[in-house]
Protein backbone atom coordinates (compact mmCIF):
# COMPACT_ATOMS: atom_id res chain seq x y z
CA UNK A 1 0.00 0.00 0.00
CA UNK A 2 1.44 3.34 -1.14
CA UNK A 3 2.77 5.59 2.19
CA UNK A 4 2.08 8.59 -0.24
CA UNK A 5 -1.66 10.79 1.25
CA UNK A 6 -3.81 12.03 -1.92
CA UNK A 7 -2.38 15.76 -1.46
CA UNK A 8 0.92 14.21 -2.16
CA UNK A 9 -0.11 12.22 -5.03
CA UNK A 10 -1.91 15.43 -5.79
CA UNK A 11 2.02 17.04 -6.71
CA UNK A 12 3.15 14.22 -8.51
CA UNK A 13 0.19 14.10 -10.83
CA UNK A 14 0.70 18.28 -11.03
CA UNK A 15 4.37 17.54 -11.60
CA UNK A 16 4.33 14.78 -14.38
CA UNK A 17 1.80 17.29 -16.20
CA UNK A 18 3.99 19.56 -16.40
CA UNK A 19 6.95 18.17 -17.62
CA UNK A 20 4.88 16.62 -20.40
CA UNK A 21 3.25 19.71 -21.46
CA UNK A 22 4.84 22.21 -23.96
CA UNK A 23 5.55 24.99 -21.71
CA UNK A 24 7.57 28.43 -22.24
CA UNK A 25 9.18 28.45 -18.46
CA UNK A 26 13.21 27.85 -18.44
CA UNK A 27 12.31 26.82 -14.83
CA UNK A 28 9.95 23.84 -14.81
CA UNK A 29 10.73 22.86 -10.50
CA UNK A 30 10.32 26.27 -9.55
CA UNK A 31 6.89 26.83 -11.86
CA UNK A 32 5.52 23.34 -10.04
CA UNK A 33 6.66 24.19 -6.75
CA UNK A 34 4.64 28.35 -7.48
CA UNK A 35 1.51 26.67 -8.65
CA UNK A 36 1.60 23.95 -5.72
CA UNK A 37 1.58 26.64 -3.15
CA UNK A 38 -1.02 28.90 -4.81
CA UNK A 39 -3.17 25.90 -5.96
CA UNK A 40 -6.70 26.59 -4.66
CA UNK A 41 -7.80 24.20 -2.29
CA UNK A 42 -11.13 24.70 -0.84
CA UNK A 43 -12.63 23.95 -4.39
CA UNK A 44 -14.51 20.92 -4.05
CA UNK A 45 -14.54 17.88 -6.59
CA UNK A 46 -13.25 20.31 -9.85
CA UNK A 47 -10.00 18.03 -9.49
CA UNK A 48 -6.74 19.46 -10.51
CA UNK A 49 -7.52 20.66 -13.61
CA UNK A 50 -9.88 22.11 -12.33
CA UNK A 51 -7.81 24.35 -9.91
CA UNK A 52 -5.32 24.91 -12.52
CA UNK A 53 -8.04 26.80 -14.44
CA UNK A 54 -9.13 28.27 -11.63
CA UNK A 55 -5.48 29.74 -10.52
CA UNK A 56 -4.87 31.12 -13.96
CA UNK A 57 -8.04 33.08 -13.68
CA UNK A 58 -6.25 34.91 -10.65
CA UNK A 59 -3.63 36.17 -12.47
CA UNK A 60 -3.66 39.81 -14.18
CA UNK A 61 -1.78 41.00 -17.43
CA UNK A 62 1.42 41.87 -15.78
CA UNK A 63 3.95 40.20 -18.08
CA UNK A 64 5.25 37.50 -15.65
CA UNK A 65 1.69 36.40 -14.75
CA UNK A 66 0.57 36.12 -17.83
CA UNK A 67 3.28 34.14 -18.72
CA UNK A 68 2.49 31.53 -16.09
CA UNK A 69 -1.21 31.86 -16.99
CA UNK A 70 -0.56 30.26 -20.29
CA UNK A 71 1.75 27.90 -19.12
CA UNK A 72 -0.62 26.86 -16.30
CA UNK A 73 -3.55 26.60 -19.03
CA UNK A 74 -1.35 24.08 -21.33
CA UNK A 75 -0.50 21.91 -17.74
CA UNK A 76 -4.26 21.89 -17.26
CA UNK A 77 -5.24 20.85 -21.00
CA UNK A 78 -2.54 17.83 -20.19
CA UNK A 79 -4.23 17.06 -16.89
CA UNK A 80 -7.41 16.98 -18.89
CA UNK A 81 -6.19 14.36 -21.32
CA UNK A 82 -4.27 12.16 -18.83
CA UNK A 83 -5.09 8.80 -17.72
CA UNK A 84 -4.34 9.98 -14.07
CA UNK A 85 -3.57 7.13 -12.15
CA UNK A 86 -3.29 6.12 -8.98
CA UNK A 87 0.05 5.18 -7.02
CA UNK A 88 -0.70 1.72 -7.29
CA UNK A 89 -1.71 2.01 -10.29
CA UNK A 90 1.27 3.87 -11.68
CA UNK A 91 3.23 0.89 -9.68
CA UNK A 92 1.11 -1.38 -12.40
CA UNK A 93 1.85 0.96 -15.35
CA UNK A 94 5.56 0.81 -14.37
CA UNK A 95 5.68 -2.64 -14.84
CA UNK A 96 3.52 -2.53 -18.01
CA UNK A 97 5.92 -0.48 -19.37
CA UNK A 98 8.69 -2.65 -18.33
CA UNK A 99 7.21 -5.58 -20.27
CA UNK A 100 6.57 -3.28 -23.52
CA UNK A 101 10.14 -2.25 -23.49
CA UNK A 102 11.86 -5.50 -23.17
CA UNK A 103 9.32 -6.96 -25.74
CA UNK A 104 10.77 -3.74 -28.21
CA UNK A 105 14.50 -4.52 -27.26
CA UNK A 106 14.34 -8.12 -27.86
CA UNK A 107 12.42 -7.78 -31.33
CA UNK A 108 15.44 -5.14 -32.24
CA UNK A 109 17.68 -8.02 -31.60
CA UNK A 110 19.04 -6.74 -28.42
CA UNK A 111 19.89 -9.37 -25.27
CA UNK A 112 17.52 -8.06 -22.33
CA UNK A 113 18.32 -9.35 -19.29
CA UNK A 114 15.75 -10.32 -16.54
CA UNK A 115 15.36 -7.42 -14.58
CA UNK A 116 12.76 -6.76 -11.17
CA UNK A 117 11.17 -3.34 -10.04
CA UNK A 118 12.04 -2.30 -7.06
CA UNK A 119 9.53 0.59 -5.66
CA UNK A 120 11.06 1.56 -2.10
CA UNK A 121 11.72 4.65 0.34
CA UNK A 122 15.46 4.67 -0.17
CA UNK A 123 17.98 2.69 -2.63
CA UNK A 124 20.00 -0.03 -0.84
CA UNK A 125 23.26 0.73 0.61
CA UNK A 126 25.74 2.15 -0.21
CA UNK A 127 23.29 4.25 -2.48
CA UNK A 128 21.18 5.29 0.56
CA UNK A 129 20.39 8.86 0.46
CA UNK A 130 21.11 9.28 -3.06
CA UNK A 131 19.11 12.61 -5.09
CA UNK A 132 17.78 10.73 -8.06
CA UNK A 133 14.37 9.64 -8.31
CA UNK A 134 15.35 6.38 -10.30
CA UNK A 135 18.00 3.59 -10.63
CA UNK A 136 19.84 0.62 -12.04
CA UNK A 137 21.86 -1.67 -10.27
CA UNK A 138 23.52 -5.02 -12.20
CA UNK A 139 24.59 -8.06 -11.02
CA UNK A 140 27.96 -6.53 -10.23
CA UNK A 141 26.09 -4.39 -7.73
CA UNK A 142 24.67 -7.52 -6.55
CA UNK A 143 28.27 -9.23 -5.92
CA UNK A 144 29.99 -6.43 -4.67
CA UNK A 145 27.79 -5.12 -2.18
CA UNK A 146 24.93 -8.33 -1.30
CA UNK A 147 22.01 -6.28 -2.93
CA UNK A 148 19.37 -7.31 -5.17
CA UNK A 149 20.16 -6.10 -8.76
CA UNK A 150 17.47 -4.30 -10.76
CA UNK A 151 15.71 -0.92 -11.00
CA UNK A 152 14.78 0.96 -8.26
CA UNK A 153 12.17 3.84 -7.93
CA UNK A 154 11.50 6.29 -5.51
CA UNK A 155 8.03 6.14 -4.21
CA UNK A 156 7.79 9.45 -3.70
CA UNK A 157 9.20 10.34 -6.94
CA UNK A 158 6.58 8.37 -9.42
CA UNK A 159 5.29 10.92 -11.67
CA UNK A 160 3.09 9.72 -14.89
CA UNK A 161 4.93 9.93 -17.58
CA UNK A 162 8.27 10.98 -16.38
CA UNK A 163 8.76 7.57 -14.38
CA UNK A 164 7.46 5.46 -17.41
CA UNK A 165 10.16 7.46 -19.29
CA UNK A 166 12.73 6.88 -16.99
CA UNK A 167 12.24 3.14 -16.67
CA UNK A 168 12.89 2.99 -20.26
CA UNK A 169 15.65 4.72 -19.70
CA UNK A 170 16.76 2.58 -17.02
CA UNK A 171 16.33 -1.27 -18.80
CA UNK A 172 18.60 0.35 -21.78
CA UNK A 173 21.13 0.72 -18.90
CA UNK A 174 20.52 -3.00 -18.14
CA UNK A 175 20.98 -4.10 -21.68
CA UNK A 176 24.25 -2.10 -21.69
CA UNK A 177 25.54 -4.11 -18.80
CA UNK A 178 24.60 -7.41 -19.92
CA UNK A 179 28.67 -7.83 -19.78
CA UNK A 180 30.44 -7.02 -16.70
CA UNK A 181 32.37 -3.79 -17.06
CA UNK A 182 34.79 -1.80 -14.70
CA UNK A 183 33.51 1.36 -16.38
CA UNK A 184 31.53 4.31 -14.76
CA UNK A 185 27.46 4.21 -16.52
CA UNK A 186 27.53 7.66 -17.51
CA UNK A 187 28.58 9.23 -20.84
CA UNK A 188 27.30 8.62 -24.27
CA UNK A 189 25.55 5.55 -22.38
CA UNK A 190 23.03 7.73 -21.04
CA UNK A 191 22.40 9.48 -24.45
CA UNK A 192 21.22 6.18 -26.10
CA UNK A 193 19.48 5.44 -22.83
CA UNK A 194 17.42 8.21 -23.70
CA UNK A 195 17.00 7.88 -27.51
CA UNK A 196 16.27 4.10 -27.66
CA UNK A 197 14.05 4.74 -24.18
CA UNK A 198 11.86 7.45 -26.14
CA UNK A 199 11.56 4.84 -29.12
CA UNK A 200 9.83 2.31 -26.37
CA UNK A 201 8.15 4.40 -24.17
CA UNK A 202 6.33 5.79 -27.61
CA UNK A 203 4.71 1.90 -28.00
CA UNK A 204 2.63 3.17 -24.99
CA UNK A 205 2.55 6.53 -24.43
CA UNK A 206 1.43 9.25 -27.14
CA UNK A 207 4.93 10.13 -28.80
CA UNK A 208 4.25 13.75 -28.34
CA UNK A 209 3.76 13.19 -24.55
CA UNK A 210 6.63 11.61 -24.43
CA UNK A 211 9.33 13.58 -26.53
CA UNK A 212 7.76 16.86 -24.04
CA UNK A 213 9.11 15.21 -20.92
CA UNK A 214 12.49 14.07 -22.74
CA UNK A 215 13.11 17.28 -23.93
CA UNK A 216 11.94 19.25 -20.75
CA UNK A 217 13.76 17.48 -18.64
CA UNK A 218 17.46 17.63 -20.76
CA UNK A 219 16.92 21.49 -22.14
CA UNK A 220 15.96 23.12 -18.83
CA UNK A 221 18.10 21.64 -16.26
CA UNK A 222 17.89 23.00 -12.40
CA UNK A 223 21.57 21.44 -11.90
CA UNK A 224 24.79 21.12 -13.27
CA UNK A 225 24.74 17.70 -13.45
CA UNK A 226 21.38 18.02 -15.53
CA UNK A 227 23.29 19.76 -18.07
CA UNK A 228 25.62 16.96 -18.56
CA UNK A 229 22.50 14.76 -19.10
CA UNK A 230 21.95 17.18 -22.34
CA UNK A 231 25.16 17.13 -23.41
CA UNK A 232 25.30 13.49 -23.77
CA UNK A 233 21.91 13.29 -25.45
CA UNK A 234 23.47 15.77 -28.18
CA UNK A 235 26.39 13.32 -28.35
CA UNK A 236 23.84 10.60 -28.84
CA UNK A 237 21.81 12.49 -31.12
CA UNK A 238 24.66 13.62 -33.23
CA UNK A 239 25.51 9.68 -33.75
CA UNK A 240 22.42 8.72 -34.91
CA UNK A 241 22.17 11.90 -37.31
CA UNK A 242 26.37 10.00 -38.47
CA UNK A 243 25.07 6.33 -38.36
CA UNK A 244 21.31 6.19 -38.30
CA UNK A 245 19.08 4.49 -36.28
CA UNK A 246 20.21 0.95 -37.15
CA UNK A 247 24.00 2.00 -36.57
CA UNK A 248 23.07 2.86 -33.06
CA UNK A 249 21.38 -0.88 -32.91
CA UNK A 250 24.46 -1.90 -34.27
CA UNK A 251 26.74 0.02 -31.22
CA UNK A 252 24.14 -1.27 -28.64
CA UNK A 253 24.88 -4.88 -30.09
CA UNK A 254 28.69 -4.35 -29.89
CA UNK A 255 28.64 -3.54 -26.49
CA UNK A 256 26.52 -6.57 -25.40
CA UNK A 257 29.49 -8.22 -27.02
CA UNK A 258 32.48 -6.71 -25.52
CA UNK A 259 31.81 -4.38 -22.85
CA UNK A 260 30.85 -0.36 -22.31
CA UNK A 261 34.83 0.36 -23.21
CA UNK A 262 33.82 1.03 -27.20
CA UNK A 263 30.91 3.69 -25.49
CA UNK A 264 34.38 5.42 -24.24
CA UNK A 265 36.23 5.19 -26.98
CA UNK A 266 33.28 6.50 -29.24
CA UNK A 267 32.46 9.54 -27.19
CA UNK A 268 36.32 10.49 -27.08
CA UNK A 269 35.64 10.20 -31.11
CA UNK A 270 32.92 12.31 -30.97
CA UNK A 271 34.33 15.13 -28.98
CA UNK A 272 37.82 14.90 -30.45
CA UNK A 273 36.38 16.78 -33.44
CA UNK A 274 33.89 14.37 -34.84
CA UNK A 275 36.28 11.28 -35.62
CA UNK A 276 33.85 8.86 -35.63
CA UNK A 277 35.37 7.65 -38.96
CA UNK A 278 37.66 5.54 -37.02
CA UNK A 279 35.31 3.30 -35.63
CA UNK A 280 33.08 2.01 -38.91
CA UNK A 281 33.92 -1.67 -37.81
CA UNK A 282 31.57 -1.22 -35.16
CA UNK A 283 28.58 -0.78 -38.00
CA UNK A 284 28.22 -3.62 -40.09
CA UNK A 285 25.95 -3.65 -43.51
CA UNK A 286 22.94 -0.88 -43.28
CA UNK A 287 19.84 -2.97 -43.18
CA UNK A 288 16.03 -1.84 -43.31
CA UNK A 289 15.16 0.64 -40.91
CA UNK A 290 12.60 0.42 -38.24
CA UNK A 291 9.44 2.20 -39.33
CA UNK A 292 9.52 4.69 -36.35
CA UNK A 293 12.91 5.47 -37.32
CA UNK A 294 11.88 8.92 -39.11
CA UNK A 295 10.65 10.53 -36.14
CA UNK A 296 13.69 9.42 -33.73
CA UNK A 297 15.92 10.88 -36.63
CA UNK A 298 13.80 14.14 -36.38
CA UNK A 299 13.57 13.81 -32.78
CA UNK A 300 17.57 13.92 -33.19
CA UNK A 301 17.63 16.58 -35.25
CA UNK A 302 15.58 18.57 -32.88
CA UNK A 303 18.01 18.20 -29.84
CA UNK A 304 21.08 19.06 -31.88
CA UNK A 305 19.44 22.49 -33.54
CA UNK A 306 16.54 23.43 -30.80
CA UNK A 307 18.24 26.95 -29.22
CA UNK A 308 18.84 26.60 -25.48
CA UNK A 309 20.07 30.24 -25.29
CA UNK A 310 17.03 32.41 -25.42
CA UNK A 311 16.11 32.41 -21.80
CA UNK A 312 14.61 36.38 -22.06
CA UNK A 313 13.90 38.30 -18.87
CA UNK A 314 9.24 38.17 -18.85
CA UNK A 315 9.24 41.50 -19.45
CA UNK A 316 10.93 40.65 -22.81
CA UNK A 317 9.32 37.63 -23.74
CA UNK A 318 5.91 39.87 -23.66
CA UNK A 319 7.46 42.90 -25.87
CA UNK A 320 8.49 40.73 -28.40
CA UNK A 321 5.25 39.66 -29.51
CA UNK A 322 4.10 43.72 -30.18
CA UNK A 323 7.26 44.81 -31.89
CA UNK A 324 7.23 45.77 -35.58
CA UNK A 325 9.56 48.12 -37.32
CA UNK A 326 8.90 51.93 -36.81
CA UNK A 327 7.63 51.55 -33.21
CA UNK A 328 9.02 54.12 -31.06
CA UNK A 329 9.63 53.39 -26.88
CA UNK A 330 6.47 55.85 -26.71
CA UNK A 331 4.25 54.08 -29.85
CA UNK A 332 5.28 50.67 -27.52
CA UNK A 333 4.28 52.41 -24.12
CA UNK A 334 0.67 53.17 -25.68
CA UNK A 335 0.27 49.84 -27.03
CA UNK A 336 1.91 47.30 -24.29
CA UNK A 337 0.97 48.98 -21.43
CA UNK A 338 4.42 48.75 -19.99
CA UNK A 339 6.59 52.07 -18.50
CA UNK A 340 8.80 53.44 -21.04
CA UNK A 341 11.49 52.12 -18.31
CA UNK A 342 10.85 48.36 -18.42
CA UNK A 343 10.38 48.76 -22.04
CA UNK A 344 14.12 50.42 -22.72
CA UNK A 345 15.40 47.74 -20.61
CA UNK A 346 13.43 44.61 -22.78
CA UNK A 347 14.30 46.28 -25.74
CA UNK A 348 18.32 46.77 -24.73
CA UNK A 349 18.06 42.78 -23.92
CA UNK A 350 16.59 42.01 -26.90
CA UNK A 351 19.28 43.96 -28.94
CA UNK A 352 22.48 43.72 -27.20
CA UNK A 353 22.05 40.58 -24.93
CA UNK A 354 20.81 38.33 -28.00
CA UNK A 355 20.61 40.41 -31.16
CA UNK A 356 17.46 40.12 -31.78
CA UNK A 357 16.32 43.36 -32.35
CA UNK A 358 18.12 46.29 -34.05
CA UNK A 359 17.52 49.76 -33.11
CA UNK A 360 18.31 53.27 -34.26
CA UNK A 361 18.06 55.47 -31.14
CA UNK A 362 14.44 54.62 -29.03
CA UNK A 363 12.82 53.86 -32.60
CA UNK A 364 12.83 49.88 -34.11
CA UNK A 365 14.16 49.02 -37.27
CA UNK A 366 14.68 45.58 -37.31
CA UNK A 367 12.94 42.45 -35.59
CA UNK A 368 13.66 38.93 -35.83
CA UNK A 369 11.86 37.82 -32.90
CA UNK A 370 8.87 36.52 -35.00
CA UNK A 371 11.10 33.29 -36.52
CA UNK A 372 11.86 32.64 -33.13
CA UNK A 373 8.53 32.97 -31.64
CA UNK A 374 6.79 29.93 -34.02
CA UNK A 375 9.86 27.30 -33.42
CA UNK A 376 8.75 27.99 -29.41
CA UNK A 377 12.27 28.76 -28.83
CA UNK A 378 11.81 31.63 -25.94
CA UNK A 379 11.48 30.53 -22.59
CA UNK A 380 10.94 33.41 -19.65
CA UNK A 381 13.02 33.37 -16.32
CA UNK A 382 11.28 32.43 -13.25
CA UNK A 383 13.55 31.94 -10.01
CA UNK A 384 12.34 31.20 -6.97
CA UNK A 385 12.91 35.07 -5.60
CA UNK A 386 11.09 36.44 -8.78
CA UNK A 387 8.44 34.13 -8.57
CA UNK A 388 8.02 35.33 -4.43
CA UNK A 389 8.29 38.95 -5.23
CA UNK A 390 6.15 39.43 -8.81
CA UNK A 391 3.79 35.76 -8.31
CA UNK A 392 2.62 36.76 -4.56
CA UNK A 393 -1.35 37.65 -4.82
Amino acid sequence: MSRLSPSNWSYNILYGAAHSAVVNCADLDCLVGWIWEHLPRATGHIGLKGQLEQLATLLSQQPLQSLVKDDLKRIAAIVGTMDVPTPSEMVKRIRHMHGVAHKTFTKWGLVVPKVEIHVVDDFPRPYQGCPFWAMSLDQKDAADYGIEAGIYFKEKHLYPVVSELTLCHELMHAVLSLRASQELVRGLEDGLCDIFGLYACARVLPYELATSALLNLRFFPATTLDMVYLDHLRQAAALEQRLGFVGLLEVVKHVQRTGRQVLYTLEDAIIQAGQTWQLRHIVREPKQDHARSAEIEGFCFKVLAQPVAYVLSPEAICLRRYLRPGDSVKDLERRVGMSSQAIRAALKELSEGFYLVLMDGDVVISNECPRYIVANAFRYKCDRERSKTILSR
